[in-house]
């Protein structure tokens, strides 16, 4: 063995040598070998796959199995571009966009002072908090001023301590009250966009990133609706104009007619310099007569457009109540089988707060109110159901939901990542619509870990949190390495069997009643 694999090296002929290797030869060129599931009798459950009966392991965590059709398609291809992959090599602005950007640069003082004013200001966008209403301010400021007199020991009247009672409180009580509401309560200050040097920063901290998590939010909605193309677009919050060359990215030529919305005129300056090429004296290159820019939304609606955009704006409004009057605003403005697209921050979660509140909004019963003419939408990225979202059975502050992306700066050139949350919804085209015609394979949450066995955590389409582990034994080569090409974002193409079918004790109800009726037993016992 030793002499004919010597022999085989320095050989420049092809292996020929004999029966065993010619083997190896011709499976080698076979595309894809692997092995299949084998599960064990003891937890097995028999469900169907087309009409076709496929033996599952029944316990949660291995209750899913990679489906024939899905087979068949990553065998023509390679795992690692299986149906559910989602994720974008770095993305970088195109040509002309980013020599505008460079011209524009160029006229202001970008000296290093002015970076580094871009960098501030880019933190402080990334670390964003939506500002609390007034009344849970005022009511936080009560409850802050009743902990501080109960650890002086003072009796605090029921009604809760009010304007008046302040009197009472020394200089030192005043002062870690004032700490108290620097450390909890975050001190919303609104940004001033209003002067072109204010709106030069502004480009140069946020259109890379911007203009890279809307290519991510557009791809993951082109591959939900392959037939889905915006004939005209509404860009509340426009900026510089990141939403724009991402749609002529995503689809090129389809899109008519562009409204951007605005309230500062220094940022639709600059958004038109940049559409020109930096050249103020050049005309538009597309939709010289169908690009607008508005300052105000219409507040009626009657205008529809097949695509309702709004990025990293919904953190700037005052309150929950401006947030959902401006959200019915939007929803009333998108036509039937268009879509309404809301982008913000991932990385502080607050981006997740909002977009929590949006699809609370847009799932409730609006079909009822006939007045409004409101309908209800129809979940298409991120959440692969229709439920309400599981994330609100946690904590606040472990409410994250994000997506993200990889990108290469302009005036340096890194490779940086873009973390973001957004929410893509459907308005129906009829009101007896569902979401059949979307896939409802789980969707990948949180990082994949990629140890033996391999742990991917999902949500899946009945509307639950699921870890699921990929086990060759129990899912066959194929599943477990499609689990391990998965990343944060990407769908994982298997078809998850419903949790009342699951016999692992302990997640059954009738499990969990046997075993509070059993502890209630040993309670009275003793």
């Amino acid at each position: 063995m030793k002499s004919l694999s010597r022999c085989w090296l320095y050989s420049k002929r092809p292996l020929q040598c004999c029966g065993r290797f010619a083997a190896l030869r011709d499976a080698s060129t076979v595309p894809h070998s692997f092995k299949k599931a084998n599960v064990g009798e003891n937890f097995a459950i028999e469900v169907e796959d087309e009409g076709r009966p496929v033996k599952v392991d029944g316990r949660p965590s291995f209750a899913y199995f990679l489906s024939q059709a899905v087979q068949e398609s990553i065998a023509k291809s390679t795992v690692g571009q299986h149906p559910g992959k989602r994720k974008l090599n770095d993305v970088s602005l195109p040509d002309n966009l980013a020599a505008a950007m460079k011209s524009v640069i160029q006229g202001v003082n970008s000296g290093p002072e002015f970076l580094q004013t871009a960098l501030k200001l880019k933190r402080q966008i990334q670390e964003r908090f939506p500002p609390l209403d007034h009344r849970i301010q005022e009511e936080k400021r009560k409850e802050f001023m009743e902990q501080i007199l109960s650890q002086e020991s003072l009796n605090a009247p029921d009604g809760g301590i009010w304007d008046e009672d302040e009197e009472f409180l020394s200089e030192k009580n005043k002062h870690m009250l004032s700490k108290r509401i620097r450390e909890t309560i975050f001190n919303y200050q609104p940004f001033d966009f209003s002067t072109p040097e204010r709106a030069c920063l502004y480009m140069m901290a946020r259109l890379v990133p911007d203009y890279a998590a809307l290519i991510k939010t557009f791809h993951q909605l082109r591959c939900a609706l392959p037939d889905f193309e915006p004939t005209s677009l509404l860009d509340f919050g426009s900026g510089v104009g990141s939403v724009t060359w991402a749609v002529d990215a995503t689809w090129p030529k389809a899109c008519k007619e562009v409204v951007n919305v605005d309230c500062s005129s220094a940022m639709h300056e600059l958004h038109e310099l940049l559409l020109k090429g930096g050249i103020a004296d050049r005309p538009l290159p597309r939709r010289e007569n169908s690009t607008h820019f508005r300052s105000f939304m219409p507040l009626t609606g009657t205008i529809k457009h097949s695509l309702v955009v709004s990025s990293r704006s919904f953190l700037e409004l005052d309150s929950r109540d401006m947030r959902l009057r401006t959200l019915d605003i939007l929803w009333k403005t998108v036509m039937p089988g268009g879509c309404l697209v809301l982008v913000e921050n991932g990385r502080a979660g607050a981006g997740c707060t909002v977009m929590l509140e949006a699809r609370e909004f847009l799932l409730s019963e609006m079909d009822e109110d006939r007045q409004s003419g409101r309908t209800r939408g129809i979940i298409v990225a991120p959440c692969p159901h229709q439920n309400k979202c599981p994330l609100l059975l946690k904590k606040p502050k472990h409410r994250i939901c994000s997506d993200s992306q990889t990108y290469m700066e302009v005036k340096y050139p890194n490779r940086l990542l873009e973390v973001f949350s957004y929410l893509i919804v459907q308005k129906p085209e009829n009101p007896g619509q569902t979401a059949e015609h979307l896939k409802s394979w789980p969707r990948v949450v949180q990082p994949v870990i990629k140890k033996s066995p391999i742990l991917v955590r999902v949500c899946n389409k009945f509307g639950n949190l699921q870890e699921l582990a990929a086990a060759k034994e129990k899912h066959g080569t194929m599943c477990k390495q499609v689990a391990r090409k998965c990343n944060l974002g990407d769908l994982y193409p298997v078809e998850v069997v419903h949790p009342d079918l699951h016999i692992n004790p302990g997640y059954n109800q009738l499990d969990l009643m046997r075993a509070k009726l059993h502890s209630t037993n040993i309670a009275e016992d003793c």
